[in-house]
């Protein structure tokens, strides 16, 4: 390989190495800021943004990979009201998105099976056929 090549392409790792730091830092950053909402206002949340939040929930880390949760999404006024009357936090009734995750408290193999062969199937992979061998 060239010496400009081999330049190049250390200049492209530096780049992409000073990107993802800026991400990571600004990621930090954005988590550090934070605000308990004490009222919501009557805007509804588009589709188009809770979409964005579950696929971002989706393709978040869980243990071992496995989104050992379920997400419900609740827009139902009287559904909030409902849920929000037995619960600490009043401001359920008047959101317009309730997520409710709900965790599995029990995780079978055949369940562990079952998710492995949709993610190899999603992604197009074999490797999870000859784990099982």
């Amino acid at each position: 390989m060239s010496t400009s090549k081999t330049q190049k392409r250390k200049q492209y790792h530096l780049y992409l190495s000073k990107f993802k730091i800026d991400i990571v830092m600004n990621l930090i950053e954005n988590l550090k800021w934070r605000y308990a909402t004490k009222a919501y206002n009557n805007i509804k949340v588009t589709e188009d943004k809770v979409d964005q939040i579950l696929e971002a929930i989706n393709l978040s880390a869980s243990s071992c990979g496995l989104q050992s949760y379920r997400v419900f999404v609740v827009s139902n006024p009287e559904i909030q009201q409902k849920l929000g009357a037995d619960s600490y936090n009043g401001q359920i009734s008047s959101c317009s998105h309730l997520l409710v995750f709900a965790a599995f408290t029990d995780m079978s193999s055949t369940y562990i099976d079952d998710y492995m062969a949709m993610t190899e199937k999603q992604r197009g992979l074999d490797f999870w056929c000859l784990i099982r061998i």
